[in-house]
């Protein structure tokens, strides 16, 4: 299953950080669909630009990324102006607020997307593995 949430962001408006809920562990499971604006307008992306998603975690890590963990890319366009960015689990395996924002890179230029927050719920499980290890164990 897969969660999709729609954001807009006007890259030339004063933006509050969005947020974005997940549970610590998902993996594979969470889209934000980007709408990106220039002064209300759409703001055309070009076809060929590649794309980094780059994260900064509540512990105080930080990277970037351009996969997912399946290996699908982390970054599709859609559409003229909009992007499907997949939340990888390097940013949900900790609990807590985590900002990401988006770099498209073309030729020569590059420019960064305003940051959204993911906030990412701490898991009842002390470990993603918990499940295949006791598949069928009960408290």
């Amino acid at each position: 299953m897969v969660l999709t949430t729609k954001i807009v962001i006007d890259m030339r408006d004063k933006y509050v950080n969005t947020i974005i809920d997940a549970v610590q562990y998902d993996k594979n499971s969470r889209i934000v669909e980007a709408t990106l604006l220039s002064g209300g307008t759409a703001l055309s992306i070009p076809t060929d630009s590649t794309y980094k998603v780059n994260f900064r975690r509540s512990d105080g890590a930080s990277g970037s990324y351009d996969k997912l963990s399946d290996g699908s890319a982390a970054v599709q366009r859609s559409g003229i102006n909009g992007l499907k960015i997949g939340i990888h689990e390097l940013v949900t395996n900790v609990s807590g607020k985590s900002l990401i924002s988006v770099r498209s890179m073309d030729g020569t230029s590059e420019i960064n997307t305003f940051s959204f927050i993911v906030n990412v719920q701490e898991s009842v499980t002390k470990s993603s593995d918990l499940d295949k290890k006791y598949p069928d164990t009960y408290d």
